[in-house]
C-alpha cells in the first residue's frame, strides 16, 4: 500500500484511516479531499468487507493495531507484545502471529492472574516459619526450603463444561514451542529462613520467585481450570534433543534429574527437626524410565515408562481472588520421617532423621506422598479426582 507522505509512518490507526477514505490506486493524488483520521477505525472483521466489496483487507500489523490499541493497558504481556509488533510494521512478523493476537485483544478477553500458595491449615507457608506436630510422636518441625514445579496443559471451562479460551504470556516462566507449553511456579527464593543456601545439604533453589499464571482469558465465564503438574513428554523430548541444559529455554533449564536424563516435575526441599536433631527431605516427582543408560530421555522412544505427571481439576468462581492452594501437610502425612543414610557408594549403611522421595516405587515415603498427588507409583499414571493436594482458597 502506497503511503502519503503527510501520515506519520509511526501511528498505523492514522495511516488505516486514511486508507479506508480514498481509493486504494492513488490514494495519494493531490484532488483527494481532506480525511477525518480521528475516526473509529473499523475492526478486521468489518474491514473485510463482502465478497463483491473491492476494498482491500488490512495489512496483518494494521489489524493487530486495530485490535489492541485499546486493549492494551500494560497488565498482559502477551497484549503489549501484540501491540508493539503491529507497531513496528514487519508484516511477516505480524502474519505469524495474528491470529493469536487477534484472539487475545478481542473484546472479552481480560488480563488473569492465577495464583498459587503453600498452606499448612489456614497458614501460608513460607520460607520464615515452619509446620509443626508432624510424625508418629507428633514432635517433627517441617521448613521449606525449595518449592517449585511446572504447569502445563492449563484450560480453563465454563458452566456448561465448554472450553474458555486462554492465552498465556511468554516470559521467563512461560515457555511455548510447536511441541507444547509450559510454565514454573517457584514460590521460594533461596536467601531467607530455610530456603537460605546452608539450610539443607542439597540445596538447590534459585533467587528469582513466581507464584501466579498470567495470560488473557473471558473471566468472567471460568468456573473450572484443570491443569498437569509437569512437563508435556514431546516438549521434554525435543529440548532435550536440540542441546545442552545451557541451550534449554527458560524455564526448562532447571529442575532437571541430571541434564538428558528427564525432567522432575515437582521438587519440595525441606528442613527436618525434631528436638535438637536436624535433617533434610526431598520429594522430587519426576519422569522415570526415559530411555537406556548412554542415551538422552526419550532419544528412542516418545514417553517415559513412568511419566508421573499429577494432574488437577477443580472447581472456582473468581479468578481475581481466589488461590490455587497445595496442602503440604497432605505430602507428608503419615511419614515417619526417617531416611536412609548411603555411603560413598550409594550403599545403605542406616537411617537418620528425613525423608526421600526420588520418584522410585522402591522407595517407602513415595507410596503415600505418590497417592496424595492421586499418582499410581507402579504405572506412573495419574488421576485427577484422587488429587488431595492442590485446592481452591477462597
Amino acid at each position: 500500500m502506497t503511503r502519503c507522505s503527510n501520515i506519520p509512518r509511526r501511528n498505523p490507526l492514522v495511516w488505516i484511516s486514511f486508507a479506508w477514505a480514498v481509493p486504494f490506486v492513488g490514494a495519494c493524488n493531490s484532488e483527494t479531499q481532506p480525511v477525518n483520521t480521528t475516526q473509529e477505525p473499523s475492526t478486521p472483521s468489518e474491514s473485510e468487507g463482502s465478497a463483491g466489496d473491492a476494498r482491500p483487507q488490512l495489512p496483518a500489523c494494521a489489524q493487530i493495531v486495530v485490535k489492541c490499541h485499546e486493549k492494551d493497558d500494560g497488565k498482559s504481556e502477551r497484549v503489549s507484545t501484540c501491540h508493539t509488533v503491529g507497531h513496528d510494521e514487519n508484516e511477516d512478523a505480524c502474519a505469524e502471529i495474528l491470529d493469536e493476537c487477534l484472539e487475545a485483544c478481542s473484546g472479552d478477553m481480560e488480563t488473569f492472574e492465577l495464583s498459587f500458595g503453600a498452606m499448612a491449615g489456614d497458614t501460608e507457608l513460607t520460607c520464615e516459619n515452619q509446620m509443626t506436630g508432624l510424625g508418629p510422636s507428633s514432635d517433627i518441625a517441617l521448613g521449606i526450603s525449595d518449592l517449585r514445579f511446572y504447569v502445563s496443559n492449563l484450560s480453563f471451562l465454563d458452566e456448561q463444561g465448554d472450553e474458555v479460551p486462554v492465552l498465556l504470556d511468554e516470559n521467563e516462566f512461560q515457555y511455548q514451542s510447536e511441541n507444547g507449553a509450559v510454565s514454573l511456579i517457584d514460590l521460594t527464593s533461596n536467601t531467607e529462613g530455610s530456603c537460605s543456601g546452608n539450610a539443607i545439604a542439597f540445596a538447590e533453589g534459585t533467587t528469582r520467585v513466581n507464584a501466579a499464571l498470567r495470560g488473557v482469558t473471558e473471566k468472567t465465564r471460568v468456573k473450572r481450570v484443570r491443569f498437569d503438574v509437569g512437563i508435556p513428554q514431546p516438549l521434554m523430548k525435543a529440548v532435550i534433543a536440540a542441546g545442552t541444559e545451557e541451550e534449554a529455554p527458560s524455564p526448562m533449564n532447571e529442575m532437571y534429574w541430571s541434564w538428558a536424563s528427564g525432567y522432575r516435575h515437582f521438587v519440595l526441599n525441606v528442613t527436618v527437626e525434631q528436638n535438637a536433631d536436624i535433617g533434610d527431605g526431598y520429594i522430587h516427582i519426576g519422569s522415570r524410565d526415559c530411555g537406556a543408560q548412554g542415551e538422552l530421555a526419550l532419544e528412542n522412544q516418545d514417553a517415559c515408562g513412568l511419566i508421573n505427571t499429577p494432574q488437577v481439576d477443580l472447581e472456582v468462581s473468581d479468578l481475581d481472588t481466589e488461590t490455587v492452594a497445595l496442602n503440604i501437610e497432605r505430602i507428608v502425612e503419615g511419614l515417619d520421617f526417617s531416611a536412609p543414610v548411603y555411603d560413598s557408594n550409594f550403599a545403605v549403611i542406616g537411617e537418620d532423621l528425613g525423608l526421600e522421595c526420588h520418584s522410585s516405587p522402591s522407595q517407602e515415603d513415595c507410596a503415600s506422598i505418590f497417592a496424595s498427588f492421586g499418582l499410581d507409583a507402579q504405572e506412573g499414571t495419574a488421576n485427577a479426582s484422587l488429587n488431595e493436594v492442590f485446592y481452591i482458597q477462597p
